[in-house]
């Protein structure tokens, strides 16, 4: 894989991507000159690559092979500007998909690693990882199953169980302890459809479970803009202190499920003003 198709796969908005491109060879063209390779103007080209604007799809194919991109690599170039051009979730769910087979092909590498896929694709996975450092822990799915509060069959069990076996990521697996990561925008699509999940099972737990068992916090307040950023600082703080702080347990006794969400309610429209 040569260092084009590298910073490709590192990228998750195709425009980030080009903007790298452009700048590995800045020294040896200028923008206008690039833009010319493109076909496009030196304005148009500056405001793609600034994130202003997005590639006319009657373009795309023509600047994945002014930037050296061919065959799978030009093909994922396609999905990725499909994917940031997206306006829904079920069109970016579309455009992943078609990542995620290109990657798949023989011969592909990519950042997109099966690990990080995986863990976000059911709550399952990531619980029977974080099981494994659990007393008396068998990788058995009669021996899970009945563990979970949350209902599955023996087969969903098992098919998990099997993928984070294969993985290496269990406890004293090869992966065991890696940090797992993928691109900003792929991570946020990925995170958005495993959060709404988390956030049913949210509220089966408040339903169902017993209040030893759970905690729950809700607030609902007004602030200021300022306030607004301050207290996502303090919470995006908080969750990786606790983080660092339980998982430093060599052996547990149950796997939990901590969820924080703010968001907002109502907001001022463009036009109003704050009065004594």
């Amino acid at each position: 894989m040569n260092a084009v198709n590298q910073t490709l796969h590192a990228h998750a908005d195709y425009r980030a991507f080009l903007r790298s491109a452009y700048e590995a060879g800045a020294g040896k063209v200028s923008l206008a000159g690039w833009g010319k390779r493109l076909g496009m103007s030196k304005m148009a080209v500056k405001y793609l690559i600034d994130g202003q604007r997005h590639l006319a799809d009657g373009r795309v194919d023509h600047v994945a092979r002014a930037v050296g991109l061919s065959g799978p690599d030009a093909r994922y170039f396609r999905a990725l500007v499909g994917f940031g051009k997206a306006k829904t979730d079920g069109e970016r769910g579309r455009w992943f998909q078609a990542m995620v087979a290109i990657r798949e092909a023989p011969l592909r590498e990519s950042l997109l690693g099966s690990a990080e896929m995986a863990l976000v694709s059911h709550w399952s996975l990531p619980a029977i990882l974080e099981m494994s450092y659990m007393r008396g822990f068998r990788a058995d799915a009669a021996w899970i199953r009945p563990r979970l509060k949350f209902k599955l069959s023996h087969a969903q069990v098992a098919s998990a169980l099997a993928t984070v076996t294969a993985l290496g990521l269990l406890k004293g697996g090869a992966r065991a302890g890696d940090r797992l990561s993928v691109p900003d925008g792929i991570r946020s699509h990925l995170y958005r459809r495993f959060a709404a999940s988390l956030i049913e099972m949210a509220a089966g737990a408040v339903r169902d479970q017993d209040a030893a068992d759970r905690e729950v916090f809700n607030l609902t307040i007004s602030v200021s803009e300022a306030r607004f950023h301050v207290a996502k600082r303090r919470i995006e703080a908080f969750r990786h202190e606790l983080h660092a702080l339980l998982a430093g347990d060599e052996e547990a006794a149950r796997v939990v499920q901590i969820s924080m969400q703010m968001f907002t309610l109502a907001a001022g429209a463009e036009g109003d003003r704050c009065e004594a």
